[in-house]
């Protein structure tokens, strides 16, 4: 098997999904029009502003500066996007290709990312967490470099990006947490991974501190604790059952695999011993502990599919990397019968993306209106 090849065809697929999603225009919602705006006001004065002339505080300036630099020329907007998202499944593979050592599995993990709808939905809207999901990628390439071989050139590069995740949304400060968590189960060195916490915050704590500068009560804090516990537990469980089950089952079957696939996790993990610097080990604590970091601050509850999203690749990454671990004891049968079972499943969300696709493009093209 070619896996270069299959790479190719990844990007091919996913890009051909995006174009046509996006043939008509980009999706606009209420956040991308403060983007957009912040966007225009830094190349006309030089300054972030609101769509209503407020100031734009309510989210880091990352995104917009990536939007000024496209000039804020839609055609150029929708090009930038679409090569964040190849960029995402390039990235992907570079992980995978050194983490995941069974050829079929890693062909079934890119497949999943290339054709997932969580990664096209935030691509072909105007939203800032394709980019994100780009930058955790590329802290994690760095990261696992420096966990072979721990240079400071390499750590220095971790840091910046880290401080980039960090400007493009406020939750990368969690992100930077989990990631100075790996770097001390790593090496079990309390000052190195403090200092890299604190170096990777120097951005967004500026940022921070401008805010306060020209607005006494800075909009971001409104968003945080808005919604209920239970109410954000359901609303994740939701969209998370949605990325392995079909949209319209019952919430009670979600609820049994979700959890389920956590605790089975968690349990494998721990009963197997799994090193804390394996890909399946460091994947799953990933995902897992973004999505309660989410759940946690408790934001507004109306996007939720697109908040879940940065967890979609290690969530699936993380249970394939554990099949992973346990392919070389199955016998020959057991294991085709697994890719079967694998190959089956992604149909579904294949064909989930498909039809969101056309839908994409429909409601692009004004051929068909979003339902209030």
């Amino acid at each position: 098997m070619n896996f270069k090849l299959i790479v190719l065809l990844c990007l091919l697929v996913s890009a051909g999904m995006y174009g046509y999603s996006t043939w008509c225009g980009l999706g606009i919602t209420y956040d991308s029009q403060h983007y957009l705006s912040a966007a225009s006001s830094l190349l006309q004065d030089g300054v972030l502003k609101n769509a209503d002339g407020s100031t734009y505080s309510n989210w880091p300036p990352l995104y917009p500066v990536f939007l000024a630099l496209l000039g804020t020329n839609e055609f150029l907007i929708k090009i930038g996007q679409g090569i964040v998202l190849l960029g995402i499944v390039y990235l992907t593979h570079c992980i995978v290709s050194q983490s995941i050592t069974d050829k079929f599995l890693r062909t079934f993990l890119l497949i999943g990312i290339a054709v997932g709808t969580p990664l096209m939905l935030v691509n072909v809207f105007v939203w800032s967490e394709g980019l994100f999901v780009l930058l955790t990628l590329a802290m994690y390439l760095l990261f696992q470099k420096y966990q072979q071989s721990p240079k400071w050139p390499l750590l220095i590069g971790l840091i910046m990006v880290s401080n980039l995740l960090c400007l493009q949304r406020l939750v990368g400060i969690g992100v930077v947490g989990l990631f100075g968590m790996l770097l001390w189960l790593n090496q079990q060195d309390v000052k190195k991974a403090g200092c890299y916490i604190a170096l990777s915050m120097i951005g967004i704590l500026a940022w921070l501190w401008r805010n306060t500068q020209v607005e006494v009560n800075p909009s971001f804090v409104d968003n945080v604790f808005v919604a209920s516990l239970d109410q954000t537990l359901y609303s994740y469980i939701e969209a998370v059952g949605n990325w392995i089950v079909p949209v319209g089952l019952y919430f009670s079957i979600k609820v049994i695999l979700v959890i389920g696939w956590l605790i089975s996790t968690g349990l494998f993990l721990f009963y197997k011993r799994i090193s804390v610097k394996s890909f399946a080990f460091q994947a799953n604590f990933l995902g897992w502990s973004y999505l309660f970091f989410m759940i946690g601050i408790g934001g507004t509850l109306t996007e939720i599919d697109r908040f879940a999203v940065p967890g979609y690749i290690w969530l699936i990454a993380g249970f394939i990397a554990i099949i992973d671990t346990i392919l070389p004891q199955l016998s020959r049968k057991s294991r085709w019968i697994l890719y079967v079972m694998i190959g089956v499943w992604l149909l579904y969300p294949t064909g989930r993306t498909l039809k969101n696709v056309v839908f994409w493009h429909d409601v692009n093209c004004g051929k068909q209106i979003i339902p209030n």
